[in-house]
C-alpha cells in the first residue's frame, strides 16, 4: 500500500476478455491489489504485474477496472496511458475518487466508456471531456455531485 508525497504505485492485474457495452470485446486489466492513493503525487502508476493471456501484451489492453471498496483511490491514476496505450474503457467503482479533471482524461482520446460510479466526486469541471470525442457512455451514479460545469458534454456527439 502506498501513500504520501512522490510515491509511485505498482498494480497487479488479472487479465482477461469480457464483453462490455458499448465496447463489444474488451481485453482488460482488472485491478487485484489494494491501493492507497491519497494525493495527486502518489497517483503515478509505476509498473503493472500480472500474467497476460496467451499472445497478449499491455498494447492489447483496452480496459482498466477497479471495483474494490478496500481501495482508496482519491485521485485518478496517472501514467495509465503510457502503460496501456489503447484504453477504450476505464472504470473505478467504490474507490473514493474525490475528483476527475480534464487533465486526467486528456491522454485518452480513444475512450468510449468512463464509469466512475460509487465515489465521492462533487464537481464536473467545464469542458471535462474536451479531449474525449469517442466517449459514448459516462457513468457517475452514486457520487456526491453538486456542480456540473458548462460545456461538460458539448464535445460528445455519440
Amino acid at each position: 500500500m502506498l501513500s504520501g508525497f512522490g510515491d509511485s504505485v505498482d498494480i497487479q492485474c488479472k487479465y482477461g476478455t469480457d464483453s462490455w457495452i458499448p465496447v463489444d470485446s474488451v481485453y482488460q486489466c482488472r485491478l487485484q491489489n489494494t491501493l492507497n492513493i491519497k494525493s495527486r503525487e502518489s497517483a503515478v502508476i509505476n509498473s503493472v504485474n500480472g500474467s497476460h493471456s496467451s499472445g497478449k501484451s499491455n498494447a492489447d489492453v483496452t480496459g482498466f477496472w477497479s471495483w474494490d471498496s478496500s481501495c482508496v483511490i482519491e485521485y485518478f491514476p496517472r501514467n495509465l496511458d503510457n502503460i496501456f496505450t489503447n484504453l477504450k474503457t476505464i472504470g473505478i467503482w467504490e474507490g473514493r475518487l474525490k475528483e476527475i479533471q480534464q487533465s486526467d482524461l486528456r491522454p485518452f482520446t480513444k475512450l468510449v466508456d468512463l464509469s466512475l460510479s460509487n465515489n465521492n466526486i462533487e464537481f464536473l469541471e467545464d469542458g471535462l471531456f474536451a479531449y474525449n470525442p469517442e466517449l459514448e457512455y459516462v457513468g457517475f451514479a452514486s457520487n456526491k455531485i453538486i456542480h456540473i460545469g458548462s460545456q461538460v458534454f458539448d464535445n460528445l456527439n455519440k
